[in-house]
Parts: C-alpha cells; structure tokens; sequence
C-alpha cells in the first residue's frame, strides 16, 4: 500500500494543479484503492461538478465517496445539486460525505 501512501503524502505537500498529468491517469487504475485516493487528489484540484459526476458512475463507493468529499467547499448549484443527489446513494460513507457539507 505504499502506493497510496505517497498519493496522500503528493495530496497533503502539493496543493496546485502541476501534478494532475502525473496523477490524473491513476484515476482508472484497477486497484480501488489508488483509483479512490486519486479520484480525492485530483478532484480537490479540478472541483469541478461535471468531472465529479463523471465519477459517481464508479462502482466502487470508495471512488464515489471521494469524488463527493472533493467538491467540499464548491458553492455552486451545480454542486449542491450534485451533494443532494448523492444523499440518496446506496453507501453510507457517500451518503455522509454529501451531507457533511450542510452541517456547515
């Protein structure tokens, strides 16, 4: 797991956008724990509703999950509306993830 170790390490030391083309493509990567640390890297940087809704096609709920926490802190409808929608997922963690952000 060494793997996602340094994708939380790159997430926490680099906050720009300079490493999405080094990171970006592990987002489909098979194992679905780098998929799901790499949906949260790049999604903090794009947080970007229509990418975010791309990815809550996933199966994994550990991907959606993350792509939800990633859009914490957007504040457009597009977002909101993505954050409701999400509050009726099948997973707990997705469905706490989306409604986070309301207690705010």
């Amino acid at each position: 797991m060494r793997s996602t170790r340094a994708l939380d390490i790159l997430d926490q030391t680099s906050c720009g956008r300079r490493l999405l083309p080094v990171v970006g493509h592990l987002v489909d990567h098979r194992n679905n724990r780098i998929s799901a640390k790499a949906t949260l890297f790049v999604g903090r940087r794009v947080q970007n509703p229509s990418w975010t809704a791309k990815q809550l096609t996933q199966p994994d709920a550990r991907v959606r999950a993350n792509a939800v926490e990633a859009l914490w802190g957007v504040d457009s409808p597009a977002a909101a509306g993505i954050l409701e929608d999400c509050s009726g997922d099948r997973n707990h963690r997705v469905v706490g993830n989306s409604l986070l952000v309301f207690t705010f």
